[in-house]
């Protein structure tokens, strides 16, 4: 950890308690709650000059002054740094592709600063666009593009639709194959784990009863198939996926059997938002034992084969899984 500390130039107080077991040692408690009280004296700072963030997720993409909007690669480290100075602010990005300032009136003297991206400079309004984009000129002051694309709130994986709000929408049709009778048993897993864990009522709704305010401030999951489930009828076609009774293709990859998809992508209803099909969150009861398990097990899609049902780790058995690209594409993998 001290390494870790290092490599961001800043040096990790390290006190040691002797020949103790999991609990403070007397003597080093009181060291530590020295450190801490000089510490909390200073406060925290209304507006810092310095900025240095890493983040791997446009989930978590805020820091005093500075949102990232954008990201090259999820997953991969990112990072920003930013130095506020008279008049200028000077920022060094890693894997980011899209930025905005959010300052605070009387920041600045007077109505316009400098504004240093990598080395390239801008020469900036306060009153005016704070939205940078990284393009193949370079940084440019303008808004993100339109379309699809992955952006904070709104790039998965599956467990981040129960961020917000959501409204469950399962079967009203029955269909008695292997695929319509899982999603129907892990529809009533994911209400009843739901309780059980969270200790919540789930919000759910039909396709006659879910409003239009509904479907402007929640994330739809959908439970079913194409045939017990008209919502999943509805938006499948605008779902990069094809999904018929005994096949799944996706990303050029045609899968037969007993197979159902599990994916999390834009509502094509309300792309603001997110469409979950067949799913709840994704840690099952092997991590019920310990809270370090229960972290999301499935990316942003997968197929399973659903022949045999779920296990206490996954829905089924995972034949293919990943992540979208940035735009919510999926590469060909064959």
């Amino acid at each position: 950890m001290e390494a870790a500390f290092a490599t961001r130039d800043m040096k990790l107080p390290h006190i040691i308690g002797p020949k103790t077991g999991h609990k403070i040692h007397p003597e080093s408690k009181v060291e530590i709650q020295k450190w801490l009280d000089k510490e909390l004296a200073s406060g925290k700072p209304k507006l810092p000059k310095e900025i240095d963030m890493t983040t791997y997720s446009l989930r978590y993409n805020e820091l005093g002054w500075l949102r990232v909007t954008g990201l090259e690669q999820h997953w991969e480290e990112s990072r920003i740094r930013g130095a506020l100075k008279k008049d200028e602010i000077v920022l060094k990005t890693q894997g980011v592709t899209g930025l905005a300032l959010v300052l605070p009136t009387g920041v600045f003297s007077g109505d316009a600063f400098k504004l240093q991206i990598d080395d390239q400079e801008i020469t900036a309004s306060v009153a005016g666009n704070l939205s940078f984009q990284k393009t193949e000129a370079g940084w440019a002051a303008t808004a993100p593009a339109t379309g699809l694309r992955k952006k904070p709130g709104l790039q998965g994986p599956i467990d981040d639709a129960f961020m917000d709000a959501f409204t469950f929408v399962g079967p009203s049709v029955e269909d008695d194959s292997i695929a319509g009778r899982w999603a129907e048993s892990e529809f009533k897993r994911a209400k009843h784990e739901w309780r059980r864990q969270f200790r919540g009522e789930i919000v759910e709704d039909t396709l006659a009863t879910l409003t239009e305010k509904e479907l402007a401030n929640r994330n739809l999951v959908l439970f079913g198939t194409s045939k017990s489930n008209p919502l999943i009828a509805k938006v499948l076609s605008e779902l990069p996926i094809k999904w018929t009774t005994d096949t799944v293709q996706f990303g050029g990859v045609k899968h037969e059997g007993n197979v159902a998809p599990i994916l999390i992508y834009p509502n094509p209803l309300n792309p603001e938002r997110y469409v979950v099909i067949n799913s709840g969150f994704t840690y099952r009861e092997y991590a019920y034992l310990n809270n370090a398990r229960q972290i999301p097990m499935l990316p942003d899609w997968a197929i399973v084969d659903v022949a045999e049902g779920g296990t206490t780790q996954y829905p089924g058995k995972v034949l293919s899984a990943g992540f979208f690209d940035e735009e919510w594409k999926v590469s060909d993998l064959r």
